[in-house]
Formats: structure tokens, C-alpha cells, sequence
């Protein structure tokens, strides 16, 4: 994710709409209609967590190797 993504995108925005997505699901009562549109984003919601998470996780790696002057974490 370039930086100009990183410092744009809201991690705890789209984790709390994940987890409203994940309580609709586990409430049981959606229809097919409504369940598969909702299912589509929290899909893309996880997807776009994942790769935030790891473009942060890169970025102290980083941090530490520049630092630090080790390889591996």
C-alpha cells in the first residue's frame, strides 16, 4: 500500500464495520438478498485490513532493521 494509502485509510472504520457485518451474521436472520451483498464487503473489508496490517508490519520491520541492524524479527 503506497504511504499516501496508508495515512488515508481508517483501520478502525472498517474494522468496526467488519464486525457489524460479522454480528448481522450471527444474528441468523438475513435474508439470501440481503446476506450476499453484505458477505461481498466484508470480504473486501477483510481483504483491505490484511493488506493494511501488512504494510504496517513491513513498515516496523523496517523501522527495526534500520535501527537495529537485524535481519529477522
Amino acid at each position: 500500500m503506497p504511504k499516501q494509502i496508508l495515512s488515508e485509510f481508517d483501520f478502525s472504520h472498517a474494522y468496526h464495520e467488519l464486525e457489524e457485518l460479522v454480528a448481522e451474521f450471527e444474528k441468523g436472520d438475513l435474508e439470501i438478498d440481503q446476506a450476499l451483498p453484505k458477505f461481498e464487503r466484508g470480504v473486501k473489508l477483510a481483504q483491505e485490513l490484511k493488506k493494511y496490517l501488512k504494510t504496517v508490519e513491513n513498515k516496523v520491520e523496517k523501522i527495526i532493521q534500520e535501527n537495529t541492524g537485524e535481519e529477522n524479527i
